[in-house]
């Protein structure tokens, strides 16, 4: 039976047919974490469509429900419990990756579930990776997992996502080749100047505000910076591309017009998610 029949079977006796209609059709699991979208409509029956889930969702343990999006610099999340433990913190796994954290202190979109594991399969042997916003470690777990690079190094500026990171990196094994480092990537690019084969920037809106820093730290050589950004949906990729032109020139480098680029997922109306695996090398002279 599907999420939203099974609820309202659950449900029929304590909601109105007009409220039933608005039950949510699905959910995200993190761990043993259900997070739904609640109609404000249903806010008052939250506690009871809550328990219900707990009796549909095998081995669920707590239920929150988003009382609004993700906001800020640090992209919170405004979680509230309505059923269940009211401890918040969770073990997750993905792409054979295992993660620690807060549901109600950090973001972990669901999304990006496919790009988390993608990336990690293009990373060559023994690349330097920068990850400029590493958080709990969504990007550089499973590069440090599934590839063999050299060195990640994961830079994050939020102390609670840097305290999951760190722990995350003793879950999943990977000490001997991460470096957690805590601080404002800005101020950190210097410090790894020129290291760089590949850079992650998985951060928006906002990302091209970090460009220089993301072409200070790649080697002399070039790299493949993996740019993330919010954009229009109709001029996404070619606003992206220009942006990226623009900082390359600045920095002495040419961006290849076979650089992959793709949507991750919908951000809002009219608006989209996208990815651009931007392959670089320097300028010919």
């Amino acid at each position: 039976m599907r999420f939203r029949e099974a609820l309202t079977q659950e449900l029929k006796t304590v909601l109105r047919h007009d409220e039933i209609a608005l039950l949510p059709r699905g959910y995200q699991r993190i761990g043993d974490i259900i997070v739904i979208n609640l109609s404000r409509e249903l806010w008052r029956n939250a506690a009871a469509i809550g328990d219900a889930i707990l009796r549909i969702v095998a081995d669920a343990r707590t239920v929150c429900m988003r009382e609004r999006g993700v906001t800020g610099r640090f992209r919170k999340p405004f979680l509230r419990v309505i059923a269940g433990d009211s401890n918040t913190e969770t073990i997750h796994k993905e792409n054979g990756c295992v993660y620690r954290l807060d549901v109600a202190s950090v973001m972990f979109a669901k999304g990006n579930v496919h790009e988390r594991g993608r990336v990690a399969h293009l990373v060559g042997d023994s690349e330097t990776i920068v990850d400029m916003f590493a958080g709990i470690g969504y990007f550089t777990i499973p590069i440090a997992v599934h590839a063999r690079p050299s060195r990640v190094y994961a830079i994050e500026i939020d102390g609670i996502s840097f305290r999951f990171l760190q722990e995350n990196i003793e879950l999943n094994r990977v000490h001997d080749v991460v470096t957690p480092i805590m601080g404002d990537c800005r101020n950190v690019a210097p410090q790894l100047s020129g290291v760089a084969h590949r850079v992650i920037m998985g951060y928006y809106p906002g990302t091209d505000e970090y460009l220089d820093s993301a072409f200070q730290v790649l080697r002399e050589e070039g790299g493949v910076i993996h740019y993330h950004n919010v954009y229009p949906k109709a001029t996404a990729f070619n606003i992206a591309m220009s942006v990226l032109r623009e900082h390359a020139h600045q920095w002495g480098y040419q961006l290849s017009s076979s650089s992959p680029s793709r949507v991750v997922k919908s951000y809002m109306p009219h608006m989209v998610h996208i990815v651009v695996d931007a392959h670089v090398s320097p300028t010919e002279p």
